[in-house]
């Protein structure tokens, strides 16, 4: 694989994974904590217990960045350390500005509350070191010819 499609690929399919993991995580919580399902999303959160909605977010940031790495970025490949860190600020940059455009613009979401605040800010800090583990994990071989 190019390592051009590397600053295309772990942003994109990180991104969905961190929506996918956190849909499927809610509902859960929305069904054990008897929450009405609706249209208003940050009410439906603000309804939770704020360190399992604040957790959830910055697990599932993590894991889906991490696992997005570690499976698109090969160890025996021998990527230099500058890549991978460009290919996690790009991770991080596309995961800020998909979460404003989709929670500000689109959801007309209130992002400066309680916990929500935090479950963004905390997802958006973990893509970094997600990335970074889970594209650094082995030691970097020459390629072979």
């Amino acid at each position: 694989m190019k390592i051009g499609w590397l600053f295309v690929i772990v942003p994109v399919i990180g991104y969905c994974g961190l929506w996918a993991i956190g849909i499927a995580l809610f509902l859960v919580y929305f069904g054990a904590f008897h929450v009405p399902i609706g249209s208003d999303y940050t009410a439906m959160i603000l309804s939770l217990p704020s360190p399992l909605s604040i957790a959830t977010v910055l697990i599932a940031s993590f894991v889906s960045f991490f696992t997005t790495a570690r499976i698109a970025v090969r160890p025996k490949s021998a990527f230099r350390k500058g890549i991978l860190v460009g290919i996690a600020i790009v991770s991080f940059a596309v995961t800020v500005c998909l979460d404003l455009l989709t929670a500000v613009a689109i959801e007309r979401a209130n992002i400066l509350l309680f916990p929500v605040d935090v479950m963004y800010f905390g997802a958006w800090i973990m893509v970094i070191p997600a990335v970074l583990f889970g594209g650094g994990q082995g030691k970097p071989q020459a390629p072979s010819s």
